[in-house]
């Protein structure tokens, strides 16, 4: 069991840095990014908790999320120990480019959820409707009108059998060539004649329905790409930004130190000629008392 770490202002500082540097939080594997943060930190083991207490990327994660909740909270003193005034600035100042990261990314996983679940609740709904079509399809039939003879309206029970002996009794008179009649019926066909050609358009009608919600899923993903692409730019000009302030802060530093070195040789210099002077004054006192 690894010991216990006990982060300090000088730990919260290197590893606010190093994600503000790397970005997990945009990362396409989030989960490396994270561990990329810790075996940084674990290059530095005597600036860290030792070789014997290394990092992983929980443990960064976990750490960093404190530090932001303290952050948005404004109680990031008494979160981070033993820190300096300067220490304690530098911290605050890479919490709020982190902690504005971490609420984008969490915007985004919102807006990413809630288009899923609209195009699971539009694919839901089409596919109900598809199936109440194929109900409505089993319960209609189609009415159609077709001949039949006498012997099927009797053996329906449409036709009196005595009708069909007088209508034999016309048909003998009818041999003659006469066309024997035939009786025209409306009758409502069974559902099942249809069967196969209802399949085949409900089978259609789902495959178009099915690219069409292909479609969406590539335009949802192309967007979604979209906004990963212009989060990686952002990122990209925050790091540019970044570098050009902490480029301007050392030349700032740099004046400064330049002129306080000034201000110090004009000082010893000073020094030198008031040194210089009670030194003269001295020897003119000296030669006086000799006279």
């Amino acid at each position: 069991m690894a010991p216990q770490r006990r982060f300090k202002a000088k730990h919260d500082l290197l590893l606010l840095d190093e994600v503000n540097t790397i970005s997990p939080y945009f990362a396409r594997n989030k989960e490396q990014a994270w561990k990329t943060v810790a075996e940084n930190l674990n290059k530095i083991p005597d600036q860290m908790f030792g070789p014997d207490n290394l990092l992983d990327g929980v443990a960064c994660k976990n750490r960093v999320e404190i530090l932001v909740k303290a952050f948005r909270s404004e109680d990031v003193r008494n979160v981070v120990k033993s820190g300096t005034e300067e220490q304690y600035g530098d911290i605050e100042k890479l919490l709020t480019n982190i902690s504005a990261a971490a609420l984008d990314w969490e915007t985004q996983r919102k807006s990413r959820a809630a288009l899923k679940k609209q195009e699971q609740a539009k694919r839901d709904t089409e596919l109900e409707e598809a199936n109440k079509a194929v109900e409505a399809a089993g319960e209609v039939g189609i009415v159609e009108q077709v001949e039949v003879t006498d012997e099927e309206l009797v053996a329906m029970g449409a036709m009196d059998p005595a009708e069909l002996n007088n209508a034999n009794g016309q048909r003998e008179d009818d041999d003659n060539g006469r066309k024997i009649p035939t009786r025209l019926q409306k009758r409502k066909t069974s559902p099942k004649l249809s069967e196969a050609e209802t399949v085949v358009s409900l089978i259609s009608q789902e495959s178009a329905k099915t690219q069409r919600i292909r479609e969406m899923e590539l335009e949802s993903s192309a967007r979604i790409r979209k906004m990963e692409i212009d989060n990686e730019k952002e990122i990209e000009a925050q790091k540019e930004m970044k570098d050009k302030e902490l480029q301007m802060q050392k030349q700032l530093k740099e004046m400064e130190l330049q002129v306080k070195k000034e201000v110090d040789l004009k000082a010893l210099e000073n020094d030198r000629l008031r040194i210089a002077a009670e030194e003269r004054k001295w020897e003119a006192m000296l030669a006086c008392m000799k006279k």
